[in-house]
Protein backbone atom coordinates (compact mmCIF):
# COMPACT_ATOMS: atom_id res chain seq x y z
CA UNK A 1 0.00 0.00 0.00
CA UNK A 2 2.79 2.39 0.86
CA UNK A 3 4.52 1.55 -2.46
CA UNK A 4 1.35 2.27 -4.44
CA UNK A 5 0.97 5.72 -2.84
CA UNK A 6 4.59 6.50 -3.57
CA UNK A 7 4.13 5.65 -7.27
CA UNK A 8 1.03 7.81 -7.47
CA UNK A 9 2.91 10.75 -5.96
CA UNK A 10 5.72 10.34 -8.51
CA UNK A 11 3.38 10.07 -11.53
CA UNK A 12 1.12 12.99 -10.61
CA UNK A 13 3.62 15.80 -11.44
CA UNK A 14 4.68 14.01 -14.64
CA UNK A 15 1.05 13.54 -15.69
CA UNK A 16 0.25 17.21 -14.99
CA UNK A 17 3.34 18.37 -16.95
CA UNK A 18 2.38 16.10 -19.85
CA UNK A 19 -1.17 17.48 -19.94
CA UNK A 20 0.13 21.07 -19.93
CA UNK A 21 2.58 20.24 -22.74
CA UNK A 22 -0.21 18.69 -24.84
CA UNK A 23 -2.41 21.71 -24.23
CA UNK A 24 0.44 24.02 -25.32
CA UNK A 25 1.02 21.93 -28.46
CA UNK A 26 -2.60 21.99 -29.46
CA UNK A 27 -2.87 25.76 -28.91
CA UNK A 28 0.29 26.30 -31.02
CA UNK A 29 -1.12 24.01 -33.71
CA UNK A 30 -4.39 25.91 -33.72
CA UNK A 31 -2.46 29.18 -34.01
CA UNK A 32 -0.51 27.86 -37.02
CA UNK A 33 -3.68 26.61 -38.68
CA UNK A 34 -5.29 30.02 -38.17
CA UNK A 35 -2.23 31.82 -39.64
CA UNK A 36 -2.20 29.57 -42.71
CA UNK A 37 -5.93 29.95 -43.32
CA UNK A 38 -5.69 33.75 -42.94
CA UNK A 39 -2.79 33.80 -45.42
CA UNK A 40 -4.89 31.84 -47.91
CA UNK A 41 -7.86 34.17 -47.47
CA UNK A 42 -5.69 37.30 -47.68
CA UNK A 43 -3.75 36.19 -50.77
CA UNK A 44 -6.59 34.71 -52.83
CA UNK A 45 -4.18 32.94 -55.21
CA UNK A 46 -5.41 30.79 -58.09
CA UNK A 47 -2.82 28.32 -59.37
CA UNK A 48 -2.70 26.95 -62.91
CA UNK A 49 -0.07 24.52 -64.21
CA UNK A 50 1.10 23.91 -67.79
CA UNK A 51 -0.37 27.14 -69.18
CA UNK A 52 -0.75 27.64 -72.95
CA UNK A 53 -2.69 30.85 -73.69
CA UNK A 54 -3.61 32.27 -77.09
CA UNK A 55 -4.34 35.99 -77.56
CA UNK A 56 -6.18 36.80 -80.77
CA UNK A 57 -7.55 39.86 -82.51
CA UNK A 58 -10.19 39.70 -85.27
CA UNK A 59 -9.89 35.89 -85.25
CA UNK A 60 -6.14 36.09 -85.90
CA UNK A 61 -3.60 34.69 -83.43
CA UNK A 62 -1.36 37.52 -82.22
CA UNK A 63 0.43 36.10 -79.18
CA UNK A 64 0.93 32.71 -77.56
CA UNK A 65 2.06 32.49 -73.94
CA UNK A 66 3.50 29.28 -72.48
CA UNK A 67 4.38 28.85 -68.78
CA UNK A 68 4.76 25.83 -66.49
CA UNK A 69 3.10 27.68 -63.59
CA UNK A 70 0.75 30.67 -63.38
CA UNK A 71 -0.23 32.29 -60.06
CA UNK A 72 -3.18 34.66 -60.23
CA UNK A 73 -3.44 37.10 -57.31
CA UNK A 74 -6.93 38.51 -56.84
CA UNK A 75 -7.89 41.60 -54.86
CA UNK A 76 -7.64 40.94 -51.11
CA UNK A 77 -6.43 42.56 -47.89
CA UNK A 78 -2.82 42.42 -49.14
CA UNK A 79 -3.36 42.81 -52.92
CA UNK A 80 -4.96 46.08 -54.06
CA UNK A 81 -4.72 45.38 -57.81
CA UNK A 82 -4.96 41.92 -59.36
CA UNK A 83 -1.93 40.53 -61.19
CA UNK A 84 -0.48 37.29 -62.51
CA UNK A 85 2.96 35.85 -61.82
CA UNK A 86 4.88 33.21 -63.77
CA UNK A 87 7.66 32.22 -61.33
CA UNK A 88 9.04 29.21 -63.23
CA UNK A 89 9.68 30.86 -66.58
CA UNK A 90 7.70 32.01 -69.60
CA UNK A 91 7.86 31.89 -73.40
CA UNK A 92 5.93 34.52 -75.36
CA UNK A 93 5.58 33.99 -79.13
CA UNK A 94 4.43 36.87 -81.34
CA UNK A 95 2.74 36.49 -84.73
CA UNK A 96 2.35 38.96 -87.60
CA UNK A 97 -0.82 39.70 -89.59
CA UNK A 98 -0.15 36.62 -91.75
CA UNK A 99 -0.06 34.52 -88.54
CA UNK A 100 3.64 33.82 -89.08
CA UNK A 101 5.99 33.99 -86.12
CA UNK A 102 7.65 37.40 -85.84
CA UNK A 103 9.64 36.86 -82.65
CA UNK A 104 9.89 35.36 -79.18
CA UNK A 105 10.64 36.49 -75.64
CA UNK A 106 11.75 34.11 -72.88
CA UNK A 107 12.42 34.94 -69.22
CA UNK A 108 12.89 33.26 -65.84
CA UNK A 109 10.05 35.23 -64.22
CA UNK A 110 7.17 37.34 -65.53
CA UNK A 111 4.39 39.49 -64.10
CA UNK A 112 1.23 40.55 -65.92
CA UNK A 113 -0.67 43.64 -64.76
CA UNK A 114 -4.07 44.45 -66.23
CA UNK A 115 -6.00 47.54 -65.28
CA UNK A 116 -8.64 49.09 -67.50
CA UNK A 117 -7.42 48.97 -71.11
CA UNK A 118 -3.77 48.45 -70.13
CA UNK A 119 -2.05 45.07 -70.34
CA UNK A 120 1.56 45.20 -69.19
CA UNK A 121 4.10 42.40 -68.82
CA UNK A 122 7.24 42.84 -66.73
CA UNK A 123 9.90 40.18 -67.31
CA UNK A 124 12.96 39.52 -65.12
CA UNK A 125 16.20 37.52 -65.24
CA UNK A 126 17.71 35.93 -68.34
CA UNK A 127 15.35 37.77 -70.67
CA UNK A 128 16.04 36.85 -74.30
CA UNK A 129 14.35 38.57 -77.26
CA UNK A 130 14.76 36.96 -80.68
CA UNK A 131 13.31 37.99 -84.03
CA UNK A 132 12.75 35.81 -87.10
CA UNK A 133 15.99 37.08 -88.69
CA UNK A 134 17.91 35.53 -85.82
CA UNK A 135 18.91 38.76 -84.06
CA UNK A 136 19.13 38.24 -80.28
CA UNK A 137 18.88 40.79 -77.47
CA UNK A 138 19.52 39.88 -73.83
CA UNK A 139 18.72 41.77 -70.64
CA UNK A 140 17.68 41.16 -67.05
CA UNK A 141 14.58 43.37 -67.25
CA UNK A 142 12.07 43.92 -70.04
CA UNK A 143 8.62 45.46 -70.39
CA UNK A 144 5.92 44.69 -72.94
CA UNK A 145 3.08 47.19 -73.06
CA UNK A 146 0.13 45.59 -74.85
CA UNK A 147 -1.73 48.92 -75.09
CA UNK A 148 1.07 50.78 -76.93
CA UNK A 149 2.50 47.60 -78.57
CA UNK A 150 5.99 48.57 -77.36
CA UNK A 151 8.66 46.20 -76.06
CA UNK A 152 11.42 47.99 -74.17
CA UNK A 153 14.13 47.69 -71.55
CA UNK A 154 15.68 50.47 -69.46
CA UNK A 155 18.33 48.03 -68.20
CA UNK A 156 21.66 47.19 -69.89
CA UNK A 157 21.22 45.04 -72.99
CA UNK A 158 23.49 42.77 -75.04
CA UNK A 159 22.89 42.34 -78.77
CA UNK A 160 23.95 39.66 -81.22
CA UNK A 161 22.77 40.30 -84.79
CA UNK A 162 23.01 38.14 -87.89
CA UNK A 163 25.19 40.75 -89.65
CA UNK A 164 27.95 40.17 -87.08
CA UNK A 165 27.24 42.93 -84.56
CA UNK A 166 28.24 42.00 -81.02
CA UNK A 167 27.64 44.82 -78.62
CA UNK A 168 26.07 46.34 -75.57
CA UNK A 169 23.73 49.22 -74.88
CA UNK A 170 22.09 51.01 -71.98
CA UNK A 171 18.51 50.41 -73.15
CA UNK A 172 16.47 48.90 -75.98
CA UNK A 173 13.12 49.47 -77.69
CA UNK A 174 11.18 47.67 -80.40
CA UNK A 175 7.61 46.78 -81.30
CA UNK A 176 5.58 43.57 -81.50
CA UNK A 177 6.86 43.07 -85.07
CA UNK A 178 10.45 43.16 -83.70
CA UNK A 179 11.45 45.65 -86.39
CA UNK A 180 13.17 48.03 -86.05
CA UNK A 181 15.28 47.70 -82.87
CA UNK A 182 16.66 50.81 -81.20
CA UNK A 183 19.59 50.31 -78.82
CA UNK A 184 20.96 53.40 -77.04
CA UNK A 185 24.61 54.11 -76.22
CA UNK A 186 25.94 51.15 -78.19
CA UNK A 187 29.46 49.84 -77.76
CA UNK A 188 31.24 46.80 -79.15
CA UNK A 189 31.70 45.47 -82.69
CA UNK A 190 29.06 47.28 -84.71
CA UNK A 191 28.62 46.54 -88.44
CA UNK A 192 27.10 49.30 -90.55
CA UNK A 193 25.24 48.96 -93.84
CA UNK A 194 27.39 50.26 -96.74
CA UNK A 195 24.39 51.99 -98.23
CA UNK A 196 24.01 54.29 -95.20
CA UNK A 197 24.83 57.89 -96.02
CA UNK A 198 24.75 57.43 -99.81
Amino acid sequence: MRLGLRLNKLWMPALAAGLMLCAACSSNDMKKIKEISERQVNNQVDTTKMVDLIYSDSAKVKVRLIAPLLLEYNVSKTVTKPYMKMPQGVTIIFYNDSTKKSGTITADTAYNYTEGASNRFVLHKNVVVKNVKGDVFKSDDLNWDGATHKIYSNAPVEMFTTNGTRGKGTSMETNEKFDPFTVKNQSGIIYMDKSLGQ
